[in-house]
C-alpha cells in the first residue's frame, strides 16, 4: 500500500502563548483515507533544518536570475541612447 503526501503546511504563530514558534500540519493520503497530523515548534523546526540548505541555494539561483534579468534589460534601454550621442 502506499502512501502519499498530501500537503506541509509550516506557519509562525501570530498571537497568544505560542507566538512567535512554529506550527503546522501534514496531510498524509492512501487508499484508506486521509489524515492530518499537526506538528508543533520541534518538528516544524525539524523540517526546515532539513530543507535550509535547498532552500538558501534557491534563493541565491533565484537572485542570480533576478539581477541577471536586470541587467539585461538595462543594457537594452541604455544601448539606444548611446547610439545617438
Amino acid at each position: 500500500m502506499t502512501t502519499l503526501i498530501k500537503s506541509v503546511y509550516l506557519s509562525v504563530v501570530d498571537y497568544g502563548l505560542d507566538k512567535g514558534k512554529l506550527q503546522g500540519s501534514i496531510e498524509f493520503i492512501n487508499k484508506h483515507g486521509e489524515i492530518k497530523v499537526r506538528i508543533g515548534n520541534d518538528q516544524a523546526a525539524a523540517i526546515i533544518a532539513i530543507l535550509a540548505d535547498q532552500l538558501v541555494q534557491t534563493a541565491q539561483e533565484t537572485a542570480a536570475l533576478m539581477t541577471s534579468q536586470v541587467l539585461e534589460q538595462a543594457a537594452s534601454q541604455m544601448n539606444p541612447a548611446l547610439e545617438g550621442a
